[in-house]
């Protein structure tokens, strides 16, 4: 008769690997552009030890906090970051379906192109030759501008 194999038994993950696994995930959180829909995952119970197991949900809560997920379904773009200021939502906006589960949008203030994450924004930044927004200005008072865009005319390039 054969004897079963004993199931191997969760060890807690030492504190200075835990550390170290933060710290490279916030590193990938800053560097990465996340998916525009999250895949299912698929069931993980029984192909790896508890522990593991634990270890990679609390590392993946984490990256999606670090990467802005949301939970609300309702109006899940709170925030957009417009040069140097930060804007507060009050509805939903017409943006892509790549841009529905982020809770913070970028966007260029010279050219208008969005980006979903401050680093591909800080990459764009280096390379955009707009100087101020498309389209006419309508309004100047000291260091504020208003511009008309008509969004017919200057369309957001990829």
């Amino acid at each position: 008769t054969a004897t079963p194999t004993p199931t191997p038994t969760p060890t807690p993950l030492p504190p200075h690997r835990l550390a170290r696994l933060q710290q490279l995930q916030g590193i990938l959180a800053s560097s990465l552009v996340p998916q525009a829909q999250p895949r299912p995952e698929p069931p993980l119970e029984g192909l790896t030890p508890t522990s593991d197991l634990l270890l990679f949900r609390e590392a993946q809560n984490l990256t999606r906090e670090a990467l802005g997920y949301s939970d609300n379904k309702e109006n899940r773009l709170q925030l957009i970051e417009f040069g140097k200021y930060e804007i507060g939502t009050w509805y939903k906006s017409p943006y892509p379906s790549e841009c529905s589960w982020i809770s913070k949008l970028y966007i260029c203030e010279f050219c208008l192109k969005y980006h979903l994450s401050s680093s591909t924004l800080h990459e764009h930044a280096k390379l955009c030759t707009w100087h101020h927004p498309p389209g006419t200005e309508i309004y100047r008072k000291e260091k504020l501008s208003v511009f008309e865009v008509d969004g017919e005319k200057y369309k957001v390039s990829d």
